[in-house]
């Protein structure tokens, strides 16, 4: 079976200057849990909701937030972002995204 047959075609992509808050209104508001970082029509990253919520600060909407918890929202997507892409064509068979993951 191909990759075409399962794969989404609902891209939602952000630049590696987007803040951390604008990625979270997007997982907040859609049911993605990966984002695409792309910069001058190119594919440069990937951050996952994982990689947010690593980065932001556990105290973040508790009795405890202080400025500098308010500050993580601030930092910028290519901070956290990942870079080293893994990349399959629709074409390629669903067996090829299962081995290539396990490399």
């Amino acid at each position: 079976m191909s990759l075409e047959k399962v794969m989404t075609r609902r891209l939602v992509t952000v630049e590696p200057d987007a803040s951390l808050a604008e990625v979270q209104r997007i997982f907040d508001a859609k049911l993605f849990h990966h984002l695409l970082v792309v910069e001058n029509h190119q594919l440069v990253g990937i951050v996952s909701d994982r990689d947010l919520f690593k980065a932001l600060s556990p105290n973040l909407g508790t009795a405890a937030e202080t400025r500098r918890d308010t500050a993580t929202l601030n930092k910028k997507v290519y901070q956290i972002m990942a870079r080293h892409l893994w990349v399959l064509t629709p074409d390629n068979d669903i067996y090829d995204a299962i081995n290539f993951r396990a490399c």
